[in-house]
């Protein structure tokens, strides 16, 4: 285990003198950017003020979180590939130090600088909810962090793995592209064609239950009723219809009360770990039997 922690403890500060903290500066300027139309735009309305600004606050965490996770799978990608490109894995893996034990340390650093990351943009999240007077809901928020932990740990896996039989580049596309598959299998499975059905069943056995984010529900921010209209988002009756008023259900909103299952949230936490588990397994196991060449 102290190997291990070696190595973490190096890849950690090989990514804090390799300068990517200065990309802190800049996700903190963006969450700025995105706060200040909030604090200069009279929208004409107090209530859409305020609830603009509290949706310039989520919006901002879940930026932030997307940027932790595109991060974390950069710097997977880039783990085996670049020790080999400058060929100090020959000095690395010459000590008495096993290959798990190698891409396990490299795990661990990437996981523990993307989680500080996280916490960085929510100290901001934090300053910028006070100064605005937006407050979070806790249960939300905690289910929202969750679930961007457990993406970096499934995807930064995911990167290094491929990275053990990949370049760097062919290793961070496929991973980015794992993302977004999730989708794509629901539509397949939801399909009336058998085909296609079927093609979706058996790649949601293989695929990842992927990312889902609920921070627009961390700051319950409700839009004022007919803001922008008669039915709030919608053009009011335009095509010359019959406009059947109270007939038409309301359109929900986001940042309104989120209804949450926790328990499928739960399920879907746990299977993105065990997939993480595995993605990570098979990276050690082809790591360890690869013939690697530098030159």
């Amino acid at each position: 285990m102290e190997r291990i922690l070696l190595v973490a403890r190096n890849v950690f500060r090989s990514i804090l003198h390799g300068r990517l903290v200065y990309l802190w500066l800049a996700g903190i300027l963006l969450m700025f950017l995105r706060a200040v139309p909030t604090l200069f735009f009279n929208f004409g309305n107090e209530a859409l003020q305020s609830a603009m600004r509290k949706r310039a606050v989520s919006g901002g965490l879940d930026t932030w979180s997307t940027l932790c996770i595109a991060l974390a799978i950069f710097l997977g990608a880039m783990a085996v590939g670049t020790e080999i490109n400058k060929k100090t894995i020959v000095t690395v893996l010459a000590r008495p130090l096993h290959r798990w034990e190698f891409l396990l340390g490299k795990w661990i650093g990437i996981q523990c600088f993307a989680i500080v990351s996280l916490v960085v943009g929510l100290i901001v999240s934090f300053g910028l909810s006070r100064y605005l007077g937006a407050q979070f809901e806790s249960s939300v928020l905690m289910l929202s962090l969750a679930h961007t932990a457990v993406a970096i740990l499934l995807y930064s896996g995911l990167a290094i793995a491929l990275s053990t039989l990949l370049t760097p580049g062919v290793a961070g596309a496929l991973t980015i592209l794992m993302v977004f598959l999730p989708s794509l299998v629901t539509l397949l499975v939801n399909d009336t064609d058998s085909r296609y059905h079927a093609a979706g069943v058996t790649l949601n056995y293989v695929i990842p239950g992927g990312y889902t984010s609920h921070y627009a529900d961390t700051i319950p921010a409700p839009l004022p009723p007919n803001v922008f209209g008669r039915g709030g988002f919608g053009r009011g009756n335009r095509g010359g219809g019959v406009d059947r008023g109270g007939d038409i259900p309301p359109i929900p909103q986001a940042g309104s009360a989120p209804q949450i299952d926790y328990n499928v949230e739960t399920k879907v936490l746990l299977k993105n770990v065990g997939y993480g588990a595995v993605f990570f397994g098979l990276g050690c196991l082809i790591f360890r039997r690869r013939d690697l060449r530098l030159g």
